[in-house]
């Protein structure tokens, strides 16, 4: 009868452990279990446009426009070293010399994507030029003082009367031509920069300034004067 007793006792506590078995693991399963999520950045954060009046030997000579592809939340740019602007609008660039461009971009999650540069040099002002002009009779001597601070001058051409005559690659940017003497004329030079920009400055030489100087001009007034005043040098003696 004692044994019967605890074997009774025994199958109870089964029983009892059994239903709060039951009754627990599920409570413990609905706790909710925190697990970490990464995010990666679906775009490259590419620019869409980088469009500008493109001159020679790779300058820009005109604004640049530039679109970033703003799919993500948030995308960011900066010049050279400026500060980090958020970008909402196509933006404009200008100013002459050597830049960088530089942008990223935020996800919804934070993350930054890596970020981008694209470098590019713009010369939106023509050679600064001046140029002087001195005649000594028939002859025009031209010496040009040519600058250009951002692409540099590569090229002067001199004109007289319309007519290329010649030009120059280096310092010093001169030249000399022989012309008639009796008339005016126009003397032009043309200025070019690497960015293939150009600035030209002319001079118009009146003959009067300078026919004294020339010394054919001062042996024929000298003879008309003999002519006038001794005539008798100038007298043909006739041979008997």
């Amino acid at each position: 009868m004692k044994r019967n007793t605890q074997l009774w006792q025994m199958l109870v506590i089964t029983l009892i452990l059994v239903c709060m078995s039951l009754n627990i693991i599920p409570a413990t399963q609905s706790f909710p279990i925190k697990e970490e999520q990464s995010h990666e950045i679906g775009c490259w954060c590419e620019l869409e446009g980088f469009n500008g009046m493109m001159g020679e030997n790779g300058w820009y000579i005109g604004p640049i426009q530039f679109w970033i592809n703003n799919s993500m939340n948030h995308s960011y740019f900066k010049i050279d070293n400026g500060a980090w602007v958020e970008y909402l609008t196509p933006i404009t660039l200008i100013g002459d010399g050597y830049h960088t461009l530089w942008w990223y971009c935020l996800d919804e999650w934070g993350n930054q994507s890596p970020i981008f540069n694209v470098s590019y040099k713009m010369d939106m002002t023509p050679p600064d030029v001046h140029v002087s002009v001195h005649r000594d009779g028939c002859r025009i001597g031209v010496s040009v003082d040519a600058v250009d601070n951002t692409s540099g001058v590569v090229l002067v051409e001199f004109y007289s009367d319309y007519t290329l005559i010649g030009n120059c690659t280096i310092e010093p940017y001169e030249m000399s031509w022989i012309v008639s003497p009796f008339d005016n004329h126009t003397v032009e030079v043309i200025v070019y920069d690497a960015a293939g920009l150009d600035a030209n400055a002319s001079q118009t030489v009146p003959y009067e300034l300078n026919l004294i100087q020339s010394s054919f001009y001062q042996q024929f007034l000298r003879a008309s004067k003999n002519l006038l005043l001794f005539p008798h040098l100038f007298k043909v003696t006739e041979v008997q």
